[in-house]
């Protein structure tokens, strides 16, 4: 994830607006669809936590980490001098013609909703770039996040809560990380009558 995050400019507003996205997907989980329908009356006051409204399993309120309050403020103040009117939290930035050869697709007009094959192709070519051998994508991200909770010692429950499982089932294929490392504690573990 550094190498990837290293990867935009963040003193160009699309960078910073890209590094911020991929590292909001990478930190608590959000699926493609979330990040690109994500609304500024879905942000907290204090800008530390989000409202995901209508995601794939309902509603839900995800706290952000200090970190992760800071990006949001720092591409929140550019994004207000780019896109005031904008009713997503990131938008696109330039109006461009998309260049379809027979001209059936609408342009996009600055501030309007950036569709989820941008974030896609954006997460393999910033995969690419920065020399990373998986195929990067917004759900590898998804997958990153969870990891990263489990490894951290979140509940199950908790994880479930992060990304909206429906079904804790549906959270419960993370446990292999747990078991992983349950598994390497005990290959390397010396009970105490041992010589």
């Amino acid at each position: 994830m550094r190498a990837l995050l290293a990867v935009p400019n963040r003193k160009a507003p699309t960078g910073l607006r890209n590094r911020t996205m991929v590292a909001l997907m990478a930190e608590s989980g959000l699926r493609v669809s979330e990040i690109v329908s994500l609304r500024m009356r879905s942000v907290s006051a204090k800008r530390d936590r989000l409202r995901i409204i209508n995601g794939k399993s309902g509603d839900r309120v995800l706290p952000l980490t200090e970190a992760g309050t800071a990006r949001l403020l720092a591409w929140l103040e550019v994004r207000q001098s780019i896109a005031p009117d904008s009713e997503f939290v990131f938008p696109q930035i330039r109006s461009s013609a998309y260049r379809d050869p027979h001209h059936k697709a609408e342009p996009k007009l600055r501030g309007s909703q950036l569709s989820t094959a941008y974030v896609r192709a954006l997460t393999a070519r910033l995969g690419r770039k920065a020399g990373v051998e998986r195929r990067t994508n917004p759900h590898v991200f998804r997958h990153s996040a969870a990891t990263a909770m489990v490894e951290a010692n979140y509940t199950l429950p908790e994880v479930q809560a992060m990304l909206g499982h429906r079904n804790l089932a549906t959270t419960s294929v993370y446990l292999h990380v747990r078991n992983g490392r349950l598994a390497e504690k005990v290959r390397h573990h010396v009970p105490d009558w041992e010589d």
